[in-house]
């Protein structure tokens, strides 16, 4: 069998606004106690003397500490870049009160709990980078209408997506929800209202249920569906609108019928993967040119 490696890298730049301050018990939170809730426990206490700013007593503007960029007369938090900086702790619902935030990355942590849907509403929020840690309990309706990235893989969320999941994020570029245990079926809204999608993964899920039609996301570049529990045919359609496709990976499915042929006016295609599910009849000789799957 053959073994697949796949590396993406899908760079997208991010592109305030309500005040950066609520009423919670009377007290109002400035951008500093914002972000401060970040900070938990023994050990986050010690995570934060790792780096510049990061406690009460700072005297350094929170615009210069580790992980924070600020706009361009620093009144605002634009962007939080945790990646990969050993932060252990849960997302902090507050987090959303950041209304000027347009980039949130703390993928490649340990962060446990739930993503609050605090932060999936940010109105102004374009990427949001959440992988490789350790989230659980259901994805969160996506609401924010300027992300352009988003990605959860490699988590343990579960349950079926919002069917109302990204009514509002037409802007949305880049879907990653590989490895994580979600079910049910792929939401009408990813045909219908992402069309400017370019990147959309389910791989390594329990996904189930019929092959979304995608007609109308034709700027699609790269399909994953493999290693689900996703039936019925390979959508004839996909041949016919996604001009732009170069990768296609449905292996390890339950998929039935046969290969479409259109797939022969896919010119851009480089890899498709169907092995590990029910298809039948031949196989379009697009599927054994030798310019497809070379690089595994």
């Amino acid at each position: 069998q053959l073994q697949k490696t796949r590396t993406r890298t899908h760079p997208l730049k991010p592109g305030g606004d309500r005040p950066l301050t609520r009423c919670t018990s009377k007290m109002l939170l400035s951008p500093k106690e914002i972000l401060l809730t970040f900070v938990q426990g023994v050990e986050g206490k010690f995570w934060a003397t790792e780096r510049n700013g990061w406690n009460e007593s700072s005297d350094v503007p929170i615009c210069d500490w580790n992980g924070i960029t600020c706009n361009d007369d620093s009144t605002k938090v634009v962007e939080i870049d945790l990646g990969a900086s050993s932060f252990l702790g849960t997302i902090p619902t507050e987090i959303g009160l950041l209304s000027s935030l347009t980039s949130l990355n703390i993928r490649k942590n340990i962060v446990w709990g739930q993503l609050p849907t605090e932060v999936t509403a940010l109105p102004r929020l374009s990427v949001l980078l959440l992988d490789g840690n350790k989230l659980t309990g259901s994805v969160p309706p996506l609401h924010s209408p300027s992300v352009v990235q988003l990605d959860l893989g490699f988590n343990e969320f579960q349950g079926s997506l919002p069917f109302n999941f990204g009514e509002n994020s037409t802007e949305l570029k880049v879907l990653e929800l590989r490895h994580n245990r979600l079910t049910g079926t792929t939401p009408l809204t990813i045909s219908t209202k992402m069309t400017k999608l370019e990147v959309l993964s389910f791989s390594d899920n329990s996904m189930s249920g019929i092959l979304p039609s995608l007609e109308n996301v034709n700027q699609l570049q790269r399909i994953y569906f493999d290693d689900n529990k996703f039936v019925g045919p390979i959508p004839d359609v996909w041949g016919k609108k996604l001009e732009n496709l170069e990768e296609v990976w449905l292996d390890n499915n339950m998929l039935s019928g046969t290969i479409p042929e259109s797939l022969a006016q896919l010119t851009n295609l480089d890899d498709i993967y169907v092995n590990g599910n029910k298809l039948t009849g031949t196989v379009p000789k697009v599927v054994c040119e030798a310019q497809l799957n070379e690089d595994f």
